[in-house]
């Protein structure tokens, strides 16, 4: 699935215990029919140029594919280990018996 991203705020904001200036640019993370699926806020020097802001927020985009990518294995993941649980339990203190007719 591809996401893209729209900036929509750049703010200069003042660290409160540092006292120091920096760049607060607000973005939202969009899926394939441009609906908002995240919205994520970044900080940045005051020297960083608009070129390496945008290249931090794509990276933003892949590392949430990558997030979303890593749910669904782990969804699967989820999903064995509840299947092992109930074999488990089904499985446990359960008798089998191997009698045929010759025993009789």
């Amino acid at each position: 699935m591809t996401y893209t991203s729209k900036i929509t705020d750049v703010q200069k904001v003042r660290h409160q215990s540092t006292n120091n200036n920096f760049i607060k640019v607000s973005f939202n993370i969009l899926n394939k029919e441009k609906e908002v699926v995240e919205t994520r806020h970044i900080g940045f020097s005051p020297t960083t140029t608009s070129d390496e802001i945008k290249a931090d927020v794509e990276k933003h985009v892949e590392t949430y594919m990558l997030e979303l990518k890593q749910a669904i294995v782990q969804r699967e993941l989820d999903k064995e280990d509840e299947n092992i649980l109930q074999v488990r339990d089904e499985l446990i203190e359960s008798e089998t018996s191997n009698e045929n007719d010759d025993d009789k």
